[in-house]
């Protein structure tokens, strides 16, 4: 096929398109390999049902009027039955209608239905290739656009050729001793930024949790969480005697920004099938002690996987985590009555620990595009300046349970050969590691001891401020307007009038007199707002003269209103017409007498 392919035939030349255009355009032709995968699966499940149809109509050829057989009325429920005549069928025509018809008519139509559906699969089939190829030229295509723009870019001084590119991207992770253009790939390598070798891997940290069947597993800053419960469900009708093993990923945005909330991505699509395949096709796990009844009831074991910080090797970090969780875990006990389930609780009879059989682990391995630098372990900013990666998944008895490889890697047989050993040797030490956790944890609820669990992970000095007095809470400074403390207090009296002789000060005073003294306060803060001009003219004057002895004499009033509730007599005499010296002495006099 030419680079246009099944592409060409639509008019989209893809040489032409752009780097985003052409990722569209693959994503497209994923989506339509998928849906003709599935449909050709569809129709290979009705062709075995065709040939079970007519194999057991090859059975009933012997039979005779009369003959007793067991007639399935649904996937779990069967009548006894005798044959009235075994040379009639019911043959389903499709769409829920039934023809009565002969043997040989009815082997003559699944026959022929037979032929049918294969030669569509034959068609569907044929399609999927040229898919596949399209696939193929469109990631090729692909490919090469992203090396020409990369070629493009502005390269240093210090770096003559393209075959440098990759050291200087990988350098700017990279310490400053260590970033030289002139250096290869293995010499760069040989220091990375967390000052680990080539054939270094991350420390890692695993914490049970104190519920049963939780784990926390730590792999340099990658940090994955996993819990495992189980349901009792129908089995599936392919499997009707075994368990169910579900595995569920959460790529969450708090462990990468890139993530979004509620979608897996590409990233969590592959970690997804990647752990179904070590934990469930590679046949750790027996499930056929899953089963409680065949074709009714079943244990379903879920995984759950949380990704707590996503610094590279998820796929190592989660595998470890999962496995933990799995050994970890106890289901409850049961007992089976003919008519029901009952199933026990932990206080009433001890818990059930799994049938495993072996402890699969992933390892991760990076390629440059030379494929001359094997990178063990790679951290996230360490895989984006690599060209590839390998996934080994082994276990301690030195058994290859699966093997991933992402990209179009061309990898010799002697770096395969060295990587699955290397891969090996880290399943065993994993494997110790796990057994070493799971016994510990064991050992401490034997002793009735309650486990530590996920406190462990928490630094104790993030627990205390080490200071003996509490924190104080400061706020901004507030200025008070005059009068407001005696309006709050009115029980506290400051004797600071001269004329008030040494009064007193007066304590419990009744609610009639805090609401009298508020009145008498806001009515003196209007007075005291009142600003006398001398330069006004005579008219002016008088009115303001007037104005304030209406005011003066509703004051005095309520003072001696007040006076009398208290027990006190005051008196307060006017002699001679009013003046403006004289009512500035009596505001005054009313101020003082305010403030007592």
């Amino acid at each position: 096929m030419s680079e246009g392919g099944d592409a060409k035939s639509s008019g989209i030349p893809i040489a032409e398109l752009g780097v985003e255009q052409i990722s569209a355009l693959q994503r497209q032709v994923d989506q339509e390999l998928s849906f003709f995968q599935e449909s050709a699966n569809q129709l290979k499940a009705l062709i075995l049902k065709n040939e079970q149809s007519i194999s057991s109509m090859d059975v009933l050829k012997t039979a005779e009027p009369g003959h007793v057989a067991l007639i399935p009325l649904s996937e779990s429920m069967y009548i006894r039955a005798e044959l009235d005549n075994p040379d009639r069928m019911l043959v389903e025509m499709g769409t829920g209608y039934f023809a009565e018809v002969s043997r040989e008519k009815a082997r003559d139509f699944f026959e022929r239905k037979k032929k049918y559906i294969t030669k569509q699969v034959e068609t569907i089939e044929k399609i999927i290739l040229d898919k596949k190829r399209t696939r193929n030229i469109i990631s090729e295509t692909l490919q090469s656009k992203i090396q020409a723009q990369l070629a493009q870019m502005p390269l240093p001084n210090c770096c003559t050729s393209v075959n440098y590119f990759y050291v200087e991207t990988l350098s700017s992770f990279l310490k400053p001793s260590l970033s030289r253009c002139a250096t290869t790939h293995c010499q760069i390598f040989l220091q990375r930024l967390d000052g680990r070798s080539l054939s270094d891997f991350r420390q890692v940290k695993l914490v049970v949790g104190s519920e049963c069947g939780t784990a926390l597993c730590t792999m340099g800053e990658t940090k994955v969480l996993c819990a495992v419960s189980a349901t009792l469900t129908e089995p599936r009708t392919s499997r009707p005697n075994k368990g169910i093993v579900a595995v569920d990923v959460d790529m969450s945005p708090m462990g990468n920004p890139a993530n979004e909330h509620n979608r897996l991505g590409e990233r969590g699509l592959e970690l997804t099938r990647m752990l179904e395949l070590v934990l469930r096709d590679s046949r750790c796990i027996d499930v056929e002690s899953l089963c409680v009844r065949a074709h009714k009831e079943v244990w379903k074991l879920r995984v759950d996987v949380r990704i707590l910080d996503d610094d590279g090797g998820l796929l190592d970090c989660a595998s470890v985590a999962a496995v933990a969780a799995l050994y970890h875990f106890r289901r409850p006990n049961l007992t089976v009555q003919p008519n029901h389930t009952l199933i026990h609780s932990e206080y009433e009879q001890a818990l059930v620990p799994l049938n495993i059989y072996h402890m699969p682990i992933c390892v991760s391995f990076g390629f440059t595009k030379s494929g001359n630098a094997v990178v063990i372990d790679p951290t996230d900013k360490e895989s984006q300046c690599l060209y590839g990666c390998l996934v080994i998944a082994c276990n301690k008895r030195r058994e290859v349970c699966a093997l991933h490889q992402s990209t179009n890697l061309i990898l010799s047989t002697g770096t395969i050969e060295a990587c699955v050993k290397r891969a090996m040797q880290r399943a065993i030490d994993l494997s110790e590691l796990i057994s070493t956790v799971i016994r510990d944890d064991a050992q401490k609820r034997a002793n009735y001891q309650k486990p530590a669990g996920f406190d462990l992970t928490i630094n104790a000095q993030l627990l205390t401020t080490k200071e003996a007095q509490p924190n104080e809470l400061v706020a901004p400074a507030v200025e008070l307007m005059e009068g407001f403390l005696e309006m709050e207090q009115p029980s506290v009296v400051l004797n600071q009038n001269p004329l008030a002789g040494g009064s007193e000060s007066r304590l419990d005073e009744s609610h009639e007199e805090k609401i009298i003294a508020n009145q008498v306060a806001i009515i003196a803060d209007g007075v005291d707002n009142v600003h006398m001009e001398t330069a006004a003219p005579a008219t002016f004057e008088t009115a303001t003269i007037s104005k304030r002895k209406r005011e003066l004499d509703e004051v005095a009033d309520l003072l001696e209103d007040l006076d009398n509730l208290e027990g006190e007599t005051t008196e307060l005499n006017a002699q001679g017409p009013p003046t403006s010296e004289g009512i500035e002495m009596e505001i005054d006099l009313l101020k003082a007498r305010k403030k007592i």
